[in-house]
């Protein structure tokens, strides 16, 4: 009598379109639309829906630190203050 042997079938599970694009526009510098994105995608990726939770992740994280950077460049901006001179603390005068 032979046995044979059977692979168990791996679910896949496709990958969000919303944490791809996300991700993609996080990288681009488009920080408000990348965190819409991503948000959308946090709900499909969390609960195994959708794969990219990575990307999801990623996109969160690199259009937060943009858009805090963005905000402080305005923030110096609109008081006068030179990015140079905010770092280095030199007059370029």
């Amino acid at each position: 009598m032979t046995m044979t042997y059977q692979m168990p079938q791996q679910r896949v599970v496709p990958c969000s379109g919303y944490a791809t694009a996300g991700f993609v526009f996080a990288l681009m510098g488009l920080s408000p639309l990348a965190l819409i994105l991503c948000g959308i995608a946090w709900q499909e990726t969390r609960s195994g829906e959708r794969g990219g939770h990575a990307f999801t992740v990623a996109g969160l994280v690199i259009g937060g630190v943009a858009l805090a950077l963005l905000v402080a460049a305005i923030a110096l901006a609109a008081t006068g203050v030179s990015i140079l001179e905010a770092l280095w603390g030199t007059n370029s005068y």
